[in-house]
């Protein structure tokens, strides 16, 4: 049986924030210097978020940095987490925004990579849940809109390689 800190894990940021990642329920709670933090886009008025998961589409992507399908922690900006990303081939390190409700300067996330839509709804039917589609500008339009058709309330980022 596991106990309570044993499911628990603190880490401290650079900003002073504390992040409590409740292992178990893969959910997180920040504090501040002034108390428990309630995130913006909070439902039902709570300081308790699930561990955003983030699927990366496809095989241009080298996200050899991170260990993927476990929790790592990103940088924070803005209310946006900061997460790095490379092309393969590529040796420049990228960074893609995704909102999130915190005034923390560091966050949790659990990222994913897969090659197919057919693996991400495989992933989804056998219980996968996640609230982010990061996919490189050269996917097929038609599985874009699989995807949203599939997944209607996922946000679907669309990367372009060159600005």
């Amino acid at each position: 049986m596991l106990t309570n800190q044993e499911t628990m894990e603190e880490r401290k940021t650079p900003g002073g924030f504390t992040v409590r990642v409740h292992r178990a329920t893969m959910t997180y709670e920040v504090l501040s210097r002034k108390g428990m933090e309630i995130p913006r886009n909070s439902k039902n008025n709570t300081s308790i978020v699930k561990v955003p998961r983030l699927i990366f589409l496809g095989s241009s992507f080298n996200l050899s940095h991170f260990r993927l399908s476990d929790l790592t922690y990103v940088n924070s900006k803005s209310g946006k987490l900061q997460i790095p990303y490379q092309y393969e081939g590529s040796t420049d390190i990228k960074i893609i925004s995704v909102p999130t409700g915190s005034d923390s300067d560091v966050l949790p996330i659990i990222p994913y990579q897969y090659q197919s839509l057919k693996e991400i709804v495989y992933a989804a039917d056998h219980g996968l849940e996640f609230q982010n589609i990061i996919v490189d500008e050269s996917s097929p339009k038609n599985e874009m809109v699989n995807l949203k058709i599939r997944f209607p309330t996922v946000n679907i980022l669309i990367l372009r390689k060159k600005a």
